[in-house]
This record gives C-alpha cells, structure tokens and sequence, in this order.
C-alpha cells in the first residue's frame, strides 16, 4: 500500500512495547520488557498478523471476516486492547520504519497506557518554560532536560507548562512565582535535585485546567468499536476519556476463558507472577493510569503544600525567629555530580509524563529519592479546603461562628472503645492518611524508648503547644513531643494521633474568626481572660524573678489591660445557649514570630479530639475536671485515699502491675475527687527498694471510675522513661505522694451514682447539667480543620483550675474545705511550692 493510498487512520496494532510472535496450532506469545502472555485460539493467531499498525479497524475486521464473525473479531480486539496489549496508532507507520530512538520512546508511553506517537510528539512539541529558583544551575538544568527530549525555553517565556527547580521548597520567591503560574492558568511541576534525597513533585494544576491533557492532544481510547471523527480522537465508548477496560485481566479466547499456556496455566516470570504485574494493574502498564478532563479537581496548591511543611519545621522556624533570619536557614547540600543529575533526570522525567498525557495519582505527591538505598517514597499532598489560594478562606471562620449543635451519638459496641464513638482500631483505620513524614498532620507514630515489655506508649512528633522566647526556650521545644498512651498498643497509637492532630487544629493559622475590641467595650459577653488562666495578683508582682527560674509550662503572663484593643474569638456556651468571647491568643497557640501582642497565650488545657463532636467535648470536659482535681491535690498537698487495685479485677490492670514490677517499681493509685463527683485518679510510681527517690505521676478522669484509673495508669506508664527527681531527696516535702492510711482503700463502688450512658449525646447533657448545678458555664470551641476531617475542639470552664502553678483565689482554696480535707483554706505561702512537674 502506497503512501497515498493508506487511509488516514487511526490504526490498530500491538502496542510497540509489547512483540507478538505466533506459533500455529499453539498460541500467540507476546513478550514485554517483564513478562510473556500466551493468547490462545484461532481467532488470535489470524488477528495477530493484521494487527502490524497498517490497517483501521473496519478494514482489519473486514480481513479478519473470512476466519470469524465481525462481532467476535471486535470483541477479541477490545480484550486485547484491555490488557494493553493493543491500541490505536495516529499514523499507520509498521515498527521498523521509525527509528530505534523513536521506537524506544514510543513504546515507552505504549507501556504507560498511551498512544506512543502521539504522546512522545507532545512531549517533544511542547514549550517547557525552565525557572530557577536560589542556588540551582540554570544551565545545567538546560542541558540536562533537552538531552531528555524537553523543548526548555526561559523563565520569561510564557509556555504552556513550567518546570520549577529550587533548592527549598518553602524558598521565599516560590509563593509569588506560584500565584504568576496560577494567574496565567499554566500547570507546574515543582523539584528539589540537589543534596542527597532528591524532591520531584507535585504536579500543580490552575482552576480550570484540572487534569487535562495538553491543548490538542486528547488521548487514545483502546479500539474495539469503529472509531469516530478525526484522527487522534478517540472512539466515542466514553466520550473525552481513555476507556480503562479491565486492567490487570488476561484477554478471553473464543470461548471466554482465559488465554493459557499448554499445561493450563498463564506463563510467569522469574517472581512467579501472572503477567501483566501487580494486582489492578494492565500488562505492562501502570496501575491508575488515565487522562482526564479539564474540568477534573485542579488538585493542591503549593500554598497547601507549603502549609504542611511550615507545621513540620516548627522548631526551625523558632530557631530562625531567635536568630533573626527572613527565610529558612541554608541547609547543607551534600550530594555528588551523579545525584544532582539523576535529580534533574528525575524532574525531567516527571514533566516528560505530564506533557505525553499520563495521569496518575502519584502526580499529586512529593516524590522522594534515597540516593544512598534507591528507595523512592511518596508523600501525598492534599487539597485545604480552607486554603487562601485555592479553598474558601472563610471556612473555619463561618464554622466557628456557628452554635455547636451535637447530636446523638451511639458509642461504639465492646469494651476497647473506652466510652468513644469508634474503637481505637477503627480511628486508626480512618485516619491513617494523616500521617506522613513530610505532607502528613502528624510526621509518624513510633513507639516511645525505654519502656519495658508490657507498658505501651507512642510518640508522634513536637508539641506545638509550647513557644520559645530564647535559645533556651528553643531547646525546650525541640525535646518536648506530642504522644498517646494505652493499655495496648493500639490504643496508644490512637491516643497518639488524637493528640498531635489536636494540637495541629489548636495553633493558629490566620483563619480564625476575630472580633478587635477592647475587654469593657464587648460587655458581658466578654469572658476576662484571668477567669480562666487564674494568676494571683502576688504572682504578677513577682513575674519576672519567677519566670526566669521556671519552664514554659509555669510562666507568669503578663496582667491583661482591660482598656487594650485586642483579638476575640467566639464560643459557644452550652449551659447558656449564647454566645461569649475570650481573647484568641488564650484558644490558639500563637505562631507568629515574638508571640501574642497582649502577652496571654494558650495552653492544652481542655483541647480534645475525638471520634465525634460530642466525644470530643465529654474528652475535653474530662481533662478540665482531671486537671482540676490534681491541682487541687498537688498544691494544697492532701493526703487521699488510696484506690483498692485488686478490687479493679481487670486484664489491662494485671499486666500493667507486671510490668512495672519487672522495671523495679511500685505502682499505687490515689482518688483525686472532688466535690464535682467524676471520679479523677491519680497514679503513682516509685522505685523498690532503698535507692535514689524519684518518682512518676499519671493522671486520668472519666465519668466511669475503671476507665479513670486506666487513663491514670497509662499516663504514669508513658512517663516512666523519665521519672522526676523527689524534690529535696525525700517524700517529706511531698507528702501528697502517699496515701491516707487512715482512709480505707477505695474499690469501683465508691462511686454509686455513676451509670453507664450508651449516648455520647447524654454523657454531654449530664456533664452540662453538672457544670450549671455548680455555677459554673461550659463554653465549647469548635477547632476542627476542614483538611484533617477529626473533631476537635477546645471546652473551657472558667474557674476550673489548670494544674500549672496559678494561684488566684477560687477552688484551689475552697475545695478543699468543701470536701473535709482542710478545716479551713490553705494560706496562700503554705501552697506548695514546687511546680507539678509536666
């Protein structure tokens, strides 16, 4: 057939990554870069002879008619075509005729699931503008790129697509160099290729252009039906879209069975796998491949990535804050010539992709390259809903604004559940995509060191409730982590996650809603902010002698000027159905450099996430009446009753107590109650024997005692690899250490009135009931993130003690009388004057 008188296509062939040889009577094998697949039947061995990419599919039908029914062929065709083994070409070149160069790139994108012609003129057709940004090599970057078959052209091109190289991807000049590229509606790849882990990814697409292939190059779609309209269009089985078939399937012979070898079974590899790879996947294809449409979800910004990393590097940023820098520090680059230019392959590599039309999921993530292991890892970047650049700013600021309505909430059947809406296991499950080591909320979960075998505690990553006002402060917020304790390691590791990611939706971000006035002039509904943080007034005048000799947790703040403008944030009061403000530097740990204008700042006191909203709230109420009973207890220093372990006959208990015993150490437990009723436990550990005196408190509170002292144990377990010094080498200055010998010792009993709710929404009503019978009001802040998806919030309680060293007057002094253990209110100089060790 001459060049004139060859149709104008498409043609169907065997893709060009994959050779077809015949053996008559036996079967067609066909062989790719991994595998071999026999095909088996006589309509096989007669198509694959026509299918050599110089017929279209009505012609080859029309041949193919002499040895089976049409209907039959074009079945056969379209199986073929599933399991990627044939597709339509936009020319009806055979193979030999295009070069080895061209036939290696084509089969190439063959192999990804396109149309190899097609795809590889993309590739080379399109502009690519090169950017640089900080120490990069421009013209090695060049270089590299049009040896790999890009068309690079300058920054200051306007091309259709853009490769952006840095040397950090929180880089300065990349927030404005992505709202040009987003303005211009261009796509862009985005690399680190420098210093030993090379960063490649993502792919960044402006609204609009979503996942679209380049202009004019909509892709092939796998033959099976006469195709329609223009060459390189494809068959209109699903109009705009690459049809996927069944991808990972062997084609059917005439019969519909699989195609098998001789002995029955399909031709393996060297791993013994089946061809065509892993499970889902098409021979010699990808898993996932596609194209979209231009309307598809544009995906993440590089704000939204931006975001993440910021979260992970909240330690340098204080360190840079300290040392007085604008951007990050210069980090050390070590790598070799071999590593920068396998970097660059890489990025070119991903571009490359990008412009022959191939779309996988992997293009939405940061690729990283060991160089040392060749291992490669991806780290998925996810869209923010509430993001400035590419989500609705106002999200959090409209939720927060709103009444928090909770609504019945069943909890979860069997007893690993710990009274929660969903067990541990199913938390974990759930939200397993929030962890990751650079684009996740929490960086990892990793099981704490030094704990003996039995004792289970996790750590996931700094704790951001802590700031730094010097290197000493920066140190401190280096060593200090967020972690979860349990009495299985599953439960410890959903312990953990909670509260890293209550933390992360408890710093600030810029979003929150903010009322500007000043305290007198929002009125009543304005809660003073010494309400709830309770320094006394003799502490204010003694400020700075005492925070220079105390940690961050014991800091004094300064007092709050009622006459000041500044930021208020609203909550929502469930006693009293309204609204009431507090300044948002005490319901958001601030980030910005230098802290809050008007010196307050936020604690963890009370923030809680959950499996639900109202698992939330009942979590954060039970932390406020935790800590308020050990305040009560510590600084008053009361002798309490002792709990009976024995009595509490559980499984969890007796491990426990084995387990501390093996590491040398005594385990007691102290009822902290107070005149609230929930019962609040206190457990305590120190060392067997006559050797130097330390000691370990953990504490919990739950409206079921068993779960108190589980919660308590638990935390005194976590703690365990780093127990406290006794204060003066003896128990004599901390006498709240022991318990009364003249109480009995309590068992699960003591408390009647408890009963089980199997409600989360009555648990919330009966802790509202109890906060308003005690004159106090229960104000909920809803801190969820729209791109974490965990219900968190921050309840407060004002006039609740914290268990830091705070002394105003109020239930530190009264509770105690209230509940027999004073006959009358300790003096303010008889308070204990050791800070709770946290």
């Amino acid at each position: 057939m001459t060049g004139a008188d060859r149709p104008a296509g498409p043609f169907v062939a065997f893709k060009r990554h994959v050779r077809a040889e015949s053996v008559p009577g036996e079967a067609v094998f066909v062989w790719s870069d991994k595998d071999v697949t026999a095909v088996r039947g006589a309509g096989v061995e007669t198509l694959a002879s026509l299918l050599d990419g110089s017929r279209t599919l009505p012609q080859l039908l029309r041949e193919a008619a002499a040895a089976m029914p049409v209907a039959e062929a074009g079945r056969l065709v379209r199986r073929l075509a599933e399991a990627n083994l044939v597709g339509y070409r936009s020319d009806g070149r055979r193979a030999e005729d295009a070069g080895a160069e061209g036939r290696s790139a084509e089969a190439y994108w063959d192999r990804a699931g396109l149309e190899g012609a097609a795809a590889q003129e993309r590739v080379r057709s399109t502009p690519v503008s090169l950017i640089t940004v900080g120490d990069v090599d421009g013209d090695e970057a060049h270089a590299v790129c049009r040896a790999a078959g890009l068309d690079t052209v300058g920054a200051d091109v306007d091309a259709p697509f853009a490769l952006v190289l840095c040397e950090d991807y929180l880089h300065p000049r990349l927030r404005s160099l992505a709202a040009l590229l987003r303005g211009r509606g261009r796509p862009w790849l985005l690399a680190r290729p420098y210093g030993a882990e090379p960063w490649t990814g993502p792919v960044f697409t402006p609204p609009g252009h979503g996942e679209g292939s380049p202009a004019g190059s909509r892709p092939q779609g796998p033959p099976g039906h006469a195709p329609h309209g223009s060459p390189g269009h494809a068959p209109h089985d699903s109009p705009g879209h690459r049809p996927q078939g069944s991808p990972g399937h062997a084609p059917r012979d005439r019969a519909g069975q699989a195609p098998r070898d001789r002995a029955g079974q399909a031709p393996r590899d060297r791993a013994g796998q089946a061809p065509g790879g892993p499970a889902g996947q098409a021979p010699g294809g990808p898993a996932g491949a596609r194209c979209l449409a231009p309307d598809a979800d544009p995906g993440p910004c590089w704000t939204c990535l931006a975001h993440r990393l910021r979260a992970h590097r909240r330690a340098e940023l204080e360190v840079e804050r300290v040392l007085g820098l604008d951007g990050p520090v210069a980090r050390p680059a070590p790598s070799l010539a071999a590593v920068r230019t396998l970097g660059l392959h890489s990025a070119a590599l991903e571009a490359s992709k990008w412009l022959a039309g191939l779309r996988v999921p992997e293009q939405r993530a940061v690729c990283v390259l060991d160089s040392l292991t060749l291992r490669s890892t991806h780290h998925p970047v996810t869209r923010r809903p509430q993001c400035p650049d590419c989500g609705d700013p106002g999200l959090v600021a409209a939720r927060t604004r709103r009444p928090v309505v909770l609504v019945s909430r069943p909890k979860a059947a069997g007893g690993g559940s710990n009274d929660r809406a969903l067990s541990a296991e199913a938390m974990l499950d759930r939200h397993a995509h929030l962890v990751g080591p650079l684009t996740g909320i929490v960086t990892g979960i990793r099981p704490v060191a030094g704990l003996p075998e039995g004792l289970y505690a996790y750590d996931s990553g700094h704790n951001l409730a802590l700031r730094a006002h010097s290197p000493a402060g920066v140190r401190r917020v280096l060593r200090a982590r967020s972690g979860g304790k349990g009495a299985t390691a599953v439960e410890a590791r959903a312990s953990a996650l909670c509260e890293a990611v209550e933390r992360y939706c408890a710093a600030r971000q810029g979003d929150e809603p903010t009322v500007r006035d000043t305290w007198a002039g929002l009125g009543a509904a304005a809660v003073h902010p010494n309400d709830c943080q309770l320094f006394h007034d003799r502490q204010y005048a003694v400020r700075d002698r005492w925070n220079a000799v105390h940690g961050p947790f014991h800091q004094v703040a300064r007092p709050f000027d009622t006459s000041a403008p500044t930021d208020w944030t609203p909550l929502w009061s469930l006693t009293g159905r309204t609204r009431r403000l507090l300044p948002t530097s005490t319901l958001y740990f601030e980030t910005s450099p230098g802290g809050a204008p008007d010196g307050l700042w936020a604690d963890s006191n009370g923030n809680a996430a959950g499996s639900s909203p109202e698992d939330a709230v009942v979590q954060g109420f039970l932390e406020l009446v935790e800590r308020d009973a050990v305040a009560v207890w510590w600084y008053n220093r009361l002798r309490v009753p002792a709990l009976d372990l024995d009595a509490f006959d559980a499984p969890w208990l007796a491990g426990l107590r084995e387990a501390f015993g093996r590491a040398g150490r005594t385990l007691a437990a102290l009822d902290l109650t107070t005149d609230l009723g929930v019962p609040a436990v206190a457990a305590v550990s120190m060392p067997e024997g006559d050797g130097q005196p330390d000691f370990v408190c953990g504490f919990g509170a739950h409206l079921d005692p068993r779960l108190a002292l589980r919660r308590a144990v638990t935390e005194a377990a976590q703690l365990l690899p780093a127990p406290q010094p006794m204060p003066g080498g003896t128990l004599l200055s901390q006498p709240q250490l022991l318990a009364d010998q003249g109480e009995p010792a309590r068992g699960p009993g003591a408390w009647p009135a408890h009963r089980r709710r199997e409600d989360l929404l009555a648990d919330v009503e009966d802790i509202t009931a109890l906060v308003a019978r005690h004159g106090m009001e229960l104000l909920v802040l809803d801190q969820t993130r729209p791109d974490v998806g965990i219900p968190v919030v921050k309840v407060v309680v004002p006039g609740l003690r914290p268990f830091y060293a705070r002394f105003a007057p109020g239930r530190l002094y009264d509770v105690p009388v209230r509940t027999g253990h004073r006959s009358r209110p300790t003096a303010f100089e008889e308070l204990n004057p050791v800070p709770l060790p946290v």
